[in-house]
């Protein structure tokens, strides 16, 4: 018998508008500043003004890294799309599981990568205070790293 928690529905409403909220606000902050008058945003509002369209269509190396970035992004999007739901489809029909163990070990190497350079940029980071190549420095990267990770084991698997 499946009973129907009024709370839990707002509460779920609630959340996707808060998660909405705080997706489209910067962009949508970024619109409305595009069209202010003044060189850069700030309070008071200094006016409408179409300037910077103007400026955005005459300006040629602008529109050419704008039509470069735009055809980046798409090609990205549809090509990791493509190859998402193609191993999706290989991992739900494949019957050898050491198979889906390796394949996923060379799926998640693009994600590790930036670790790597993570603790090398830590390196750097902490050698003019003198710990570098110390156990301080040992303990406390992985550490640095690892408290979002953490965190997120701890969240609701079903959410």
């Amino acid at each position: 018998m499946n009973r129907h928690n009024p709370s839990g529905s707002l509460m779920i409403i609630l959340a996707l508008f808060l998660g909405l909220l705080l997706v489209l606000a910067p962009p949508f902050t970024m619109l409305i500043l595009s069209f202010s008058e003044s060189r850069f945003p700030s309070l008071p509002w200094g006016g409408w003004s179409m300037e910077w369209y103007r400026e955005l269509f005459l300006d040629l190396p602008l529109q050419m890294s704008l039509l470069r970035s735009t055809t980046v992004g798409l090609a990205a999007a549809i090509l990791a799309n493509l190859l998402g739901f193609t191993a999706g489809y290989w991992f739900a029909r494949c019957p050898n599981p050491r198979a889906i163990y390796w394949a996923i070990t060379l799926l998640t190497l693009p994600a590790i990568i930036p670790f790597i350079l993570y603790g090398v940029g830590f390196l750097q980071f902490i050698k003019p205070f003198g710990f570098a190549r110390t156990l301080i420095a040992v303990i406390f990267s992985p550490v640095a790293m690892a408290l979002s990770f953490y965190r997120c084991r701890q969240l609701n698997p079903e959410i």
